[in-house]
């Protein structure tokens, strides 16, 4: 892996984040966004969406569904990973393959500590006014929230 680059924000009075964008460029060149938020104004399965020159495939990851493209959403069973664990057979994801989601921990535990979100946007259940938006519009763009222009800071 090449970079990568975290912004980690809190709304919530914890130690840790809850809203943050993450950037990883790989020494092949490909991008990578994560934004993800626990403070979203709408409720959603959690999904991640890959896309790229040749078109878009969306996996709502809880729910065990894919999308490529337009086309139907299909339904997938799902590996026991625990059981894959204890069983004694073949990983399904070996140890040497591991590196990259090391590095990505790595450079998130070793950010800077996460800022706080004004409490001016943080609604009565910790829900943050104009979240939902910033989340897709990073994770779209393949950009840092601080590349966006986050509602915080606007204030």
């Amino acid at each position: 892996m090449a970079e990568v680059e975290a912004e980690l924000f809190r709304a919530h009075p914890i130690d840790a984040d809850d809203t943050s964008s993450l950037r990883v460029r790989t020494t092949g060149g490909t991008v990578i966004a994560v934004a993800v938020t626990l403070c979203a104004e709408r409720e959603a399965d959690p999904y991640v969406t890959v896309h790229g020159d040749g078109g878009r495939i969306r996996l709502w990851y809880t729910r065990d569904e894919v999308r490529v493209g337009e086309d139907p959403v299909v339904s997938y069973g799902r590996d026991d990973l625990l059981e894959n664990l204890v069983s004694g057979g073949e990983p399904l994801v070996p140890l040497a393959r591991t590196g990259a989601f090391t590095q990505v921990m790595a450079a998130i535990l070793t950010a800077r500590d996460p800022l706080p979100i004004p409490s001016v946007l943080v609604g009565e259940r910790r829900v943050v006014q104009g979240v939902d938006e910033l989340v897709t519009s990073s994770a779209e763009g393949l950009a840092l929230f601080s590349e966006i222009g986050p509602p915080w800071e606007a204030r």
